[in-house]
């Protein structure tokens, strides 16, 4: 977690130095957003990540490239009407 709240995870590929695959999302949510507005867009990728890591686990392969997921603590700025992005 950083200073202002982001939270931020990553899985090593096979070269940790290629660029990453991120996926991720605001965990914030607004007055009359949709319903899958916020946090699940952090919720799913742990879970897609997760199923992953089981797969290499079983198969004994590792991914090709890292992926790092983002939770975002303020992305529409509705809370201190600035973003944090």
């Amino acid at each position: 977690m950083d200073g202002i709240g982001n939270i931020h995870g990553r899985i090593e590929g096979e070269d940790p130095d290629a660029p990453a695959i991120v996926l991720g999302s605001h965990l914030d949510t607004v007055l009359d957003a949709g319903m899958y507005d916020g946090a699940l867009g952090v919720v799913l990728p742990i879970s897609a990540v997760k199923a992953l890591q089981l797969a290499t686990e079983y198969t004994g392969k590792k991914l090709k490239k890292s992926v790092e997921i983002i939770g975002f603590s303020d992305e529409e700025g509705g809370r201190f009407q600035s973003t944090f992005l």
